[in-house]
Order: structure tokens, then sequence, then C-alpha cells
């Protein structure tokens, strides 16, 4: 299995993961959710010394600032990419921090989960997570 590429979650969110050199994972990020637009920069590590077969440990972070906009928030990933089925997935739960002022930091951080998969979801699943989602994601 292989990291690099591009992913997709089931939002339509899209990672893509241009190289790994000695587990440094440098990418972009382009998410469907919000007002965030274009790409923004992806870096992460991921386990060094990994067989082709063997599931793997992947932390990435992106920090919502590009030449478009400052969205004042970072988010974090922590998962593992895992053969399931014949299709490799990437299960990770995401901490979206955004910036408050002290009286307001009980209210900074959300705590969610992504499915990343080398396809395209369809509008249908698209559909169908964010009708299940109870807190709209800020960006």
């Amino acid at each position: 299995m292989n990291l690099e590429g591009i992913w997709y979650n089931e939002l339509g969110s899209k990672m893509i993961i241009d190289s790994i050199n000695d587990g440094q994972i440098i990418g972009n990020y382009e998410t469907t959710v919000g007002s965030a637009q274009g790409l923004y920069t992806l870096s992460g590590r991921t386990e060094k010394n990994v067989k082709s077969q063997e599931n793997q440990s992947i932390g990435w972070v992106v920090v919502w600032d590009n030449e478009i906009t400052n969205n004042n928030c970072v988010t974090s990933w922590s998962g593992q990419l895992q053969e399931i089925e014949g299709e490799e997935v990437i299960h990770a739960y995401w901490m979206l921090t955004i910036e408050t002022v002290p009286g307001s930091n009980w209210k900074s951080t959300l705590i969610g989960y992504d499915t990343f998969k080398r396809t395209i979801p369809t509008a249908s699943v698209i559909n169908k997570h964010v009708n299940s989602r109870s807190v709209s994601h800020p960006l």
C-alpha cells in the first residue's frame, strides 16, 4: 500500500500526498466544507520502514491560511491506512482548533472523524454524510 496520491473523504474534500521522504509527508488539501477556498499546504509524518502490504499509521496537519484567505484555525488528523475488502482506506480522527479570546476557549476545538478513499464520493454519499452531521464545520 502506498499513501502517495489523491484521496477523498466522505464529504468530497481532496487530500493530495505529493511525496513521502523518510517518513515526512508533503502535500495539499482542498476542502469542500465551509468557506475555505483553494489549496492549503499539508504536512505530516508516517512510519519510515513499512512493508508494502502492512497497515500504516499517519498524522498530518493543515493550517487554514493560503493566498486567498486566513481562517485563523488549524486541523490535525491522526489515523491509519488499511486495506479493507481489497480497497485502501485511511481512517482518521481530526481535531480543529479555531483562534478565540481566552474567555471562549471552551468552544475553540471541534473533534470529528473522516474516512479517505481513492475514489470521489457520489453526490448521494456526500448528502448522506452532510445530513448526518449534527454540527456544521466552521470553515
